[in-house]
């Protein structure tokens, strides 16, 4: 099965292994490889964050452009700074 999975997603089966054992945790790219391997049976959500998202976190956007974001960001940093 590691075989099969490193051969599709271009992971290599060492690091498979250290991840199913929670040796390591794998980048955004191997992720997504991964993922995209398993057809999305395994998320990149599920991967990056085993033990959950930290709390207030979100992989979804919550549609704001952009700019509003920025702007947000910026006078929490003052506030808080």
């Amino acid at each position: 099965m590691q075989r099969k999975l490193a051969h599709k997603s271009g992971v290599s089966r060492s690091m498979i292994e250290k991840i199913v054992q929670g040796q390591r945790r794998p980048g955004i790219d191997n992720s997504a490889a991964l993922s995209a391997a398993t057809n999305g049976w395994v998320s990149i959500q599920e991967l990056l964050f085993p033990d959950g998202l930290p709390v207030g976190a979100s992989m979804t956007p919550n549609h704001r452009k952009k700019k509003d974001l920025v702007a947000e960001l910026k006078a929490e940093l003052q506030q808080s700074g």
